[in-house]
């Protein structure tokens, strides 16, 4: 009896049948360092553009960055020069990567970046291209398998990058950065009770804060509660945690790490009684055991309000902004210490030489309590002339 064998070759060819470019736009993504003086700050600028391509089984858009580092001269004219530009390397469609300077040296910065939901935060070491071969990773952040999304692990970097505090399912750690040496863990105590009671009634992390002198550690609960496809409004319970009662709906804590005590405070407060919106804290630092707490510039208004607040609620200070729209800010970077503030605007629009031209502004405010507002400007094309003088 003969038998026949059949074979079946299947062969499958994968060619792109078309593609397209749209752009490049240039913009700056933020601000890393700033000098205390407010003459000059360092910043991220990034060329960005989407490419287009028809495949036989579908379309495929992928959305790509070219960044690079710049120093912004701030003239008293209220002109923006870029200069001391290099480049960083380019990131995946799937990835968009912030940048910290690390103890005020912007050749060393911890670079965050997520692919594919995970987070990774690595330390470049050296200048230009050479900063590529010197990358280290120090952490990556997974997310949770239910939600996809690494909101449950709460993290806080220095403002000098000398430290990062990662609190997750291992318990609450806190990483040197330059020796990638862990100074500081624990799996049980009041920080790890407070991400469990966040989760629970959250399904997230919040927002985590650890200030520069390792002393304070300040989180805001969420804005809303997250489950698998869903997010809502949270219920205004209040929570027996840490000694007291707090209402995570609209109080955060700071945790004093040496008395192991905790304090609450508001997330948002309104600037005025006459004020349309509430602004929510967006930073916390402490200055000699001063614990400061940051509130805007988020509102949707034209008029960005940025408030001091120490946690009783005491303001410290308070700043309006007058923007040229009611976005909000893309960026900012605050010297407590120094009392300035640096905030980028987005993108708005000049009239050069009869013509109108997309730029950007940078807001600037110093003087502490009493706080004198500059305004700088630099358009889009001197951003492109800058980035064509760029060293690797």
């Amino acid at each position: 009896m003969r038998r026949a064998v059949v074979g079946f070759v299947f062969v499958v060819v994968a060619a792109a049948t078309g593609c397209a470019v749209e752009g490049p736009e240039y913009r700056i993504t933020q601000v890393v360092a700033a000098s205390p003086a407010g003459t000059d700050a360092t910043v991220v600028l990034a060329k960005q553009w989407t490419q287009y391509s028809w495949w036989l089984w579908g379309d495929e858009v992928q959305q790509r960055h070219q960044y690079y580092l710049a120093k912004l001269d701030l003239a008293a004219d209220g002109r923006i020069t870029a200069s001391d530009v290099r480049d960083l390397g380019e990131d995946d469609w799937r990835q968009e990567t912030r940048y910290q300077a690390v103890a005020d040296n912007c050749s060393n910065l911890l670079a965050s970046r997520e692919n594919g939901g995970v987070e990774i935060f690595r330390l470049r070491r050296g200048d230009g291209g050479n900063a590529r071969r010197q990358e280290q990773t120090l952490a990556r952040v997974r997310p949770d398998p239910a939600m996809g999304m690494t909101v449950h692990v709460g993290r806080a970097l220095t403002r000098s990058g000398r430290h990062l505090l990662l609190a997750d399912d291992r318990g609450v750690r806190i990483l040197e950065t330059q020796s990638d040496q862990v100074i500081d863990e624990f799996r049980q105590g009041p920080l790890v009770e407070v991400r469990r009671a966040l989760l629970k009634h959250f399904g997230a992390a919040g927002t985590w804060w650890l200030s520069d002198d390792l002393r304070f550690v300040i989180v805001a609960p969420p804005l809303w509660v997250y489950e698998p496809g869903l997010m809502s409004t949270p219920e205004d319970t209040p929570v027996h945690l840490l000694g007291m009662d707090l209402h995570l709906q609209r109080q955060g804590l700071v945790f004093d790490r040496s008395t192991g005590r905790a304090t609450a405070f508001a997330t948002e407060i309104k600037p005025d009684r006459s004020a349309r919106w509430w602004t929510r804290i967006s930073d916390a630092e402490s200055i000699d055991g001063d614990v400061l707490l940051l509130y805007g510039p988020e509102s949707s208004d034209q008029h960005k309000t940025l408030l001091i607040v120490r946690p009783s609620a005491q303001i410290v200070a308070a700043h309006v902004l007058s923007f040229a729209s009611e976005q909000q800010a893309a960026d900012f970077h605050w010297s407590p210490r120094g009392g300035c503030m640096h905030v980028l605007e987005a993108p708005g629009w000049s009239k050069v030489e009869g013509r109108f031209v997309p730029d950007w502004r940078v807001h600037v405010c110093k003087g502490g309590a009493q706080c004198e507002v500059q305004v700088y400007r630099i358009t889009n094309a001197q951003l492109q002339g800058a980035l064509a003088h760029a060293r690797r």
